[in-house]
């Protein structure tokens, strides 16, 4: 799973909205959508404080390292 899903993904579990998140994070709702339809890549600060508000550390992928 890619950083737009893993965002989509735990935005959704969390019962937020693109708009909510948003918000959260200080950035455009239409942004998040972006990110999370991977027309936009987001810098890694801004990943990085996305994932925080959602609870997950940027690292956390659900698999091993190879």
């Amino acid at each position: 799973m890619d950083l737009a899903e893993r965002i989509s993904t735990l935005r959704r579990m969390s019962g937020l909205s693109a708009r909510q998140l948003a918000r959260l994070v200080d950035v455009a709702p239409t942004t998040v959508t972006r990110i999370e339809a991977g027309r936009v890549s987001p810098s890694f600060d801004l990943a990085q404080e996305i994932m925080t508000v959602l609870g997950e550390p940027i690292g956390f992928t659900g698999v091993a390292d190879m």
